[in-house]
């Protein structure tokens, strides 16, 4: 609308673009579906805050006004209208602790999948008190094979957890003293449900605060040792308890989730990168990496950054064969690839990367986490 106000008379609206009651009901059916452009929900939130407008990437890089968005809920609420930018400044992240909010994660498999992939939200869960809702997406996560194996990938390799507790047993009451609130505390617990010799028959239950999660009939593992990303069969919190029906046999494992604070991560200047067969594409702290590398190439998405001396940690979300570093000449002190998730280093020039391997086809969304823990 191009506003006009006439000699001696009032303000009067002269439509370029009329929008009809049809435009404005696609425009309310897109704000519901957070499909509004990631630019356009920016600049009503800066308007919202009666600053200069920003896009997305200048949002990010301007700490005072981020902060002042993410302080003020109607420029929150303006953020949402788009998820790619509520996903960009974190503002699309399910509350752990609410138990509403988790109970409509477990009900919608496209966000409850993200937040499998999400190490972050893991961790953070494993830290939390478990809720009505958080029994939900337990319950939920238990009945899908590619839901477990993402959360055994988020929380065996990424880098947001470390390694507490492994035991199996043919009696597997006998796994009872690993899931208690102090032994498996901070903790999220891996199960390799299993029989002992009739699939068809015997199968480990799984409880938390003694309420059935898993009745062990999804994935159902002669005699597992070892919790793996093809025999895990129930994911759990404390206080958890196991049962059999008939003769199981199981394995557990369990993790401690970090609190890792800010991301202190950098992206280099391009948004966009296509090197080596793939493709890196940069929104917000996020990275779509898609394509496939050539027989001899390492496709890199990096910066060089100066680091002070100290220890520091790497994360990775997201991620199955994109892998994340911080290396320096030929010397890759941390790679997530490697599991090596911590390094201390000298002070120094250092480079930031995402890669992929050769002859490896890719297709993710990353989301790398580095702080320095001293």
């Amino acid at each position: 609308m191009i506003i006009q106000t006439p000699a001696g008379g009032a303000a009067q609206e002269t439509p370029t673009d009329q929008l009809t009651s049809t435009d404005v009901l696609l425009l309310h059916a897109k704000a519901g579906l957070q499909m509004v452009p990631a630019d356009d929900a920016v600049a009503v939130a800066c308007k919202a805050l009666n600053v200069d407008t920003l896009t997305l990437d200048e949002l990010l890089s301007n700490a005072t006004v981020l902060a002042q968005v993410k302080s003020s809920p109607l420029a929150v609420a303006c953020i949402r209208l788009s998820s790619e930018a509520a996903r960009a400044l974190g503002l699309d992240e399910v509350d752990v602790t609410d138990a509403d909010q988790m109970t409509a994660l477990s009900k919608d498999s496209k966000k409850l999948l993200e937040f499998c992939k999400n190490g972050r939200l893991l961790s953070r869960m494993a830290r939390s008190t478990v809720n009505s809702g958080t029994m939900s997406v337990l319950k939920a996560i238990n009945q899908s094979v590619t839901l477990l194996q993402w959360v055994y990938q988020s929380v065996a390799a990424s880098g947001w957890f470390t390694a507490k507790s492994t035991s199996y047993q043919d009696g597997v009451a006998s796994l009872n003293t690993y899931g208690t609130a102090s032994a498996a505390a901070n903790c999220i617990i891996l199960t390799a449900t299993g029989y002992w010799s009739t699939a068809s028959t015997q199968f480990t239950n799984v409880f938390v605060n003694g309420e059935q999660v898993s009745n062990g009939s999804l994935v159902n593992t002669s005699r597992p040792t070892t919790v793996t990303k093809t025999s895990i069969g129930a994911v759990s919190l404390p206080v958890t308890t196991w049962t059999e029906t008939s003769d199981a046999y199981a394995a557990m494992a369990s993790y401690a989730g970090l609190d890792l604070g800010d991301s202190i991560w950098q992206y280099p200047d391009q948004s966009s990168l296509t090197t080596g067969g793939v493709t890196f594409t940069r929104s917000g702290s996020s990275v779509t990496v898609k394509g496939t590398s050539g027989a001899g190439a390492w496709p890199v998405y990096g910066k060089s950054v100066t680091l002070t001396a100290g220890k520091y940690h790497l994360a990775l979300s997201g991620a199955e064969n994109v892998k994340a570093e911080i290396k320096s000449g030929s010397t890759s002190y941390v790679n997530t690839g490697a599991s090596k998730y911590e390094a201390t280093l000298n002070a120094g020039t250092y480079n930031l990367n995402l890669f992929v391997s050769p002859s490896t086809t890719v297709d993710e969304t990353v989301t790398p986490w580095l702080v320095k823990l001293s």
